[in-house]
């Protein structure tokens, strides 16, 4: 099959996915209205193909599962800390930039190494250089170098863990 008519042809979880938000849009799960869903999902993905996803990226679920349960501890520690901090009227958090090279080659997995640390409180990511690789992040409270060594530390850390998640073809570093 020519590249061409590949890119015309819709890949199935989307087509899937569309005709799923179509259904659940108007509520009505008849076999006419899951019908049209198909149909005008058909012609989305013919008329607007998604680009093929970055090769050399393959879904370990070891990694995944220890990528999501790590997340979400790290998720609730850090909602306390911060709730904590923000009530109490005696602490005044020290907030910091900070810039940390990422390892990783892949645009994608550098996104979501991003999007998981800004989703973490008591972060969030300004910036994400495609070139250099370098996430520049703003720390809720960093008033030591120690503070901030750690949460580059903890950047890497969550790198790592995208990277035994998603990657097949990066050497996981550091």
């Amino acid at each position: 099959m020519s590249r061409r008519r590949s890119w015309a042809r819709p890949r199935l979880l989307p087509l899937l996915a569309l005709t799923l938000l179509w259904t659940a849009l108007f509520g009505d799960w008849s076999v006419g209205n899951t019908v049209a869903g198909l149909l005008l999902a058909t012609l989305i993905l013919v008329l607007f193909p998604l680009p093929p996803v970055i090769g050399g990226l393959r879904l370990h679920p070891v990694g995944a599962v220890i990528l999501l349960a790590r997340f979400l501890v790290d998720l609730v520690v850090a909602s306390l800390e911060v709730a904590y901090k923000a009530v109490a009227p005696w602490y005044r958090p020290a907030g910091r930039f900070l810039r940390v090279p990422l390892s990783g080659t892949s645009d994608l997995t550098r996104v979501i190494t991003a999007e998981l640390c800004s989703l973490v409180p008591g972060s969030l990511v300004v910036d994400l250089d495609p070139e250099t690789g370098v996430l520049m992040l703003h720390i809720f409270d960093a008033p030591t170098p120690q503070r901030l060594a750690a949460a580059v530390r903890r950047v890497h850390e969550q790198e790592r863990r995208v990277l035994r998640a998603l990657s097949a073809s990066e050497v996981v570093a550091r």
